[in-house]
């Protein structure tokens, strides 16, 4: 019977480490693209082949991930899942998708669940973790022993030691996203600048309320609380804010509008229609996060767009990173946790997509 082919065969014939082949195969970072793929094209030639089983009974990587997302039917979190599907493929992993929009009950059963399942880390992009006012209790729990990966959520790990080395961000700056829109608005001359947020308690509208505000600042214009509106990210709530910002007096009325996500623009395009208001010659409009259906609408959405590409790689990156950080011997002292803190975060810059939903204001 023919022997089986090990890894030990493999470094052997890539002339290289053990060690080495390890981390090509778990896509670890440290290792050079000629090596890699020497020790790819080595692995190819002697029919050889990690085996995740094997992996996942010993306690060590499976080669999956989980996301946890609020709900696939705002088209944002598709965006995301598909970005990091990618992404994870690519990189050799599978992906489990979990929908909660149960809220934080559901997301605690999902949870609870994967504890029976070995998952090499947990990524959550939106629900509970956004809530500025709880913070979840399944997630400090979760990280104590499993790594996560929180997407555009701004939470610091719950503790100090181990656990640092199990959690990690990825953060779009919508911040700086909402302060590139409104200046896009002034520079057209608009001074009547609306905000049409979603839950003012959720972290995604406090950090695009703070850079509307600074933005105003900067161009000069005092914020007016009455064109500073809170809903739900929706199209239906957009369609109610927007109805009700157009029916102010003509010299209170907005005449332009910033929506904290696109769902929410599209409802003041419908609310704008139902009211004989032309987009952009009488009210321009910008949306948050350019999903892909943007481009279809009439007219065209201006929106900031997140790269979800560079979302998706991010996971990746992040993943391998906390692996080399628990499994090679890294120091351990207080110093190399706090450093950890920092180098466990990716920050995006957004753009803003401009089409022609904006324009300069009547008159």
């Amino acid at each position: 019977m023919a022997r089986r082919t090990t890894i030990y065969d493999v470094a052997r014939e890539a002339g290289v480490s053990i060690a080495t082949v390890s981390r090509v195969f778990n896509s670890l970072p440290r290792v050079d693209e000629e090596t890699r793929h020497r020790v790819l094209q080595a692995a190819s030639s002697l029919g050889y082949a990690p085996s995740i089983v094997a992996r996942t009974l010993t306690g060590k990587q499976s080669r999956t991930l989980a996301l946890l997302v609020p709900d696939v039917r705002n088209p944002y979190f598709p965006e995301v899942t598909l970005a990091v599907q990618r992404a994870v493929h690519a990189a050799g992993y599978s992906l489990l998708l979990l929908n909660a929009p149960g809220g934080a009950e559901q997301e605690e059963q999902y949870v609870a669940a994967l504890r029976g399942r070995h998952v090499d880390a947990l990524v959550v992009a939106g629900g509970s973790v956004h809530d500025t006012r709880n913070r979840p209790a399944w997630l400090d729990r979760y990280a104590m022993h499993r790594p996560i990966i929180l997407i555009n959520a701004d939470l610091e790990p719950p503790a100090s030691g181990p656990v640092a080395r199990r959690w990690a961000r990825v953060l779009v700056d919508e911040k700086a996203g909402a302060i590139k829109a409104v200046q896009h608005l002034v520079s057209l001359g608009h001074r009547r600048i609306a905000f049409l947020g979603g839950p003012a308690h959720l972290y995604p509208t406090v950090v695009k309320h703070q850079g509307y505000l600074e933005a105003l600042t900067l161009g000069g214009i005092d914020p007016d609380p009455e064109l500073q509106v809170f809903g739900e990210f929706s199209g239906t709530s957009g369609l109610e804010m927007a109805t009700k910002l157009l029916s102010l007096p003509s010299d209170r009325r907005p005449t332009a509008l910033l929506a904290a996500n696109d769902m929410i623009a599209a409802g003041c395009l419908q609310a704008a229609r139902d009211r004989g208001v032309l987009v952009p010659e009488q009210l321009s409009i910008v949306g948050f996060d350019d999903v892909f259906v943007n481009s279809l609408l009439w007219p065209p959405l201006t929106s900031v767009a997140q790269s979800y590409e560079e979302i998706g790689k991010a996971v990746v990156r992040l993943v391998g990173q906390m692996q080399m950080a628990t499994s090679d011997g890294s120091d351990e002292t207080e110093a190399a946790d706090n450093t950890l803190r920092t180098t466990l975060v990716v920050r995006i810059d957004p753009t803003l997509q401009v089409r022609a939903s904006t324009g300069p204001p009547p008159g």
